[in-house]
């Protein structure tokens, strides 16, 4: 299983960038309607995924302040979970173990610059057609 044939490129993905005003990363976030996104730097660098769950501890702790929510920036923002990029040239397995415990999984190249993400989704439709035989 070549990585390639699962990848959704990064120009086909809702990303954050870890420059961004935090009150802007939670509008694109909404309006996507995504419960996780990568976040990339300056660099196009994979940083952390941010999730809707990140987004609402945050909010709770700073006691509704959207002040703060205005002059912080994404980078600033604790997150809670990390989740860990795949080398595009990473075993199946490695593929299949991060995709266990998340929607996606995102790719970086040799230098970690974030390329896009595999769904487990469309892993799961790669499995069904070269494991179950069709009928």
């Amino acid at each position: 299983m070549n990585i390639f044939n699962l990848l959704t490129t990064k120009n086909n993905v809702s990303y954050l960038t870890d420059s961004m005003k935090i009150s802007d990363a939670l509008a694109d976030l909404n309006e996507h309607g995504f419960t996780a996104v990568p976040v990339i730097n300056q660099a196009g660098e994979y940083v952390s995924t941010v999730t809707e769950g990140d987004f609402l501890r945050y909010i709770y702790n700073s006691g509704f302040n959207t002040e703060e929510l205005n002059e912080n920036f994404l980078c600033d923002m604790p997150i809670r979970r990390e989740i860990l990029p795949v080398h595009v040239n990473a075993k199946p397995d490695d593929l299949v173990n991060c995709a266990k415990t998340q929607n996606f999984v995102p790719v970086v190249d040799d230098r970690g610059i974030f390329i896009g993400i595999v769904t487990r989704k469309d892993l799961i439709i790669y499995a069904c057609s070269h494991i179950i035989p069709a009928e």
